[in-house]
């Protein structure tokens, strides 16, 4: 993988550049500011999720890519083709009119030696052998083959996109008048791939981090050695963009402090958002139980252990009866945690009153949504809010939030959309239950006007503000 900055060029590279020169100079001559304020710009967005893709990242530049437009900001999309998805959703579309660039994915050795060993456990009548691309353990798990994993997803298992997007993105640019680039991470090969076009192309970069990058909790399994390798990264892509975009207040901070030699006012939060597709016909109720719905997967940190307990409490103690309530977790969950969860549960599930559910396409769980009384939620992280809250806002009905401190919980007190309690205090999660079973929901109209600053409209607004703004600044009109 060539890191961007690099100086070794492909021919393929060195015709891109003379392209790029080329366009700049036939725009001619600069605009002055008020200009940019009041024409169309052009934004190139770099995300490897977008729809179809059913991955949750992929919602975050939809909802953008809908409503820059109405701001004079005319996104071109720069992702990768539909056949690399590990989950389609047919029923999550992209935005009408929106130019897409789809590009392929260039095998990596891991996918290499993943798809000789399943091709090798077929012919030797083991077909529960994993396929190519399910899973990350294909090179095995001893201490040597983990550090070879860990070598061959820098920065993550995802690299196999950078040089097919690098050429397209030199492409883009050099045929469309492109004001701005825009790349949204995780994964992480988005940012090398804006960082390269960037440094080419002299546009100004916003790095959208919609979590955190070193440092990320998830990196745990890592071995020690990639600490100082995505550190570097990480610092490269931040001293390189023009401004880094952060989705909570918390992970601003947490970056402006982290890289203090850097202007505080490069650093800026951009939440997340909803949108407000048509409302669907609630799914069938088949009993008058509160239905109580966790829309999502269970994995990593993300903890429901505590708070199966604080059912299986209130029950016991009959603060809650078991014929009322319909607790339904709704999409994959780590099978040691499933079997975890199962087993806290067990006195329950012949009452019917909590179930496991495999994940469901877009539309089944809008109507589950809708049709919920009571919706769950279980952060992983202090510095992020869930992109599922802003599901749940936009229909009114109350949360509860199983969440230590942090953005999640600013954010709930802000919007007084619901309450939250300590995932560590059973007893506090119990009374927490008990009061949000109490709370009233707003109507869809009433939610529709006290959460309008989260749709996804207002967020494109400020974006598209930002944008003219630096663009005006740096003096990076069309060229």
């Amino acid at each position: 993988m060539t890191i961007p900055g690099s100086t070794q060029l492909s021919s393929e590279d060195r015709i891109g550049e003379c392209l790029l020169r080329q366009a700049n100079v036939s725009e001619g001559l600069d605009r002055t500011g008020s200009e940019i304020v009041n024409s169309e710009l052009k934004l190139l967005m770099i995300a490897y999720s977008f729809p179809p893709d059913s991955e949750v990242g992929a919602r975050r530049v939809a909802g953008l890519c809908r409503y820059l437009p109405e701001f004079g900001i005319r996104p071109i999309v720069l992702t990768v083709e539909e056949r690399f998805y590990s989950r389609l959703d047919p029923g999550f579309s992209p935005p009408d009119e929106l130019q897409i660039e789809r590009t392929r994915v260039m095998t990596t050795p891991l996918e290499a030696y993943a798809r000789w060993k399943h091709r090798r456990g077929l012919s030797e009548g083991r077909p529960d052998d994993r396929p190519p691309g399910e899973g990350t353990n294909g090179v095995g798990t001893s201490a040597y083959k983990r550090q070879i994993l860990a070598l061959l997803k820098t920065p993550d298992e995802f690299f196999g996109w950078y040089a097919p997007a690098v050429r397209a993105g030199m492409r883009l640019v050099a045929q469309s008048p492109i004001n701005a680039i825009l790349s949204s991470a995780p994964p992480w090969t988005s940012h090398l791939i804006a960082c390269k076009l960037a440094g080419r192309s002299g546009r100004p970069w916003f790095a959208d981090f919609r979590d955190p990058w070193w440092g990320n909790p998830h990196r745990r399994a890592l071995p020690k050695w990639r600490d100082p390798v995505d550190r570097w990264l990480e610092a490269r892509c931040i001293r390189t963009a023009t401004r880094v975009v952060c989705n909570t207040d918390r992970m601003r901070q947490f970056y402006a402090d982290r890289y203090k030699d850097n202007p505080a006012t490069k650093f800026f939060t951009l939440p997340n958002g909803y949108d407000d597709f048509a409302r669907p016909s609630p799914g069938e109720r088949t009993d008058s139980r509160r239905l109580i719905l966790y829309l999502g997967d269970i994995y990593g940190t993300r903890r429901i252990d505590s708070f199966c307990d604080a059912v299986v409490q209130l029950v016991e103690t009959e603060r809650l009866d078991p014929l009322t309530i319909r607790i339904l977790f709704l999409g994959t969950i780590a099978q040691e945690q499933l079997a975890d969860a199962r087993r806290r549960v067990a006195n329950l599930l012949p009452f019917g009153c909590i179930e496991f559910r495999p994940r469901i396409s877009w539309d089944a769980a809008q109507k589950a949504l809708w049709s919920a009384d009571l919706l769950l939620l279980f952060p992983e992280f202090r510095m992020q809010v869930p992109a599922k809250f802003f599901e749940y806002l936009h229909t009114g009905k109350p949360v509860l939030a199983v969440a230590e401190e942090g953005a999640l919980t600013d954010l709930i007190q802000e919007t007084q959309a619901g309450i939250w309690c300590d995932p560590s205090d059973t007893n506090q999660i119990g009374n927490a239950l008990l009061r949000a079973l109490k709370l009233p929901a707003r109507a869809p109209e009433e939610a529709a006007r006290h959460f309008s600053g989260h749709h996804y409209r207002a967020i494109a607004r400020q974006l598209a503000a930002k944008l003219r703004q630096v663009i005006a600044e740096t003096g990076s009109q069309e060229r």
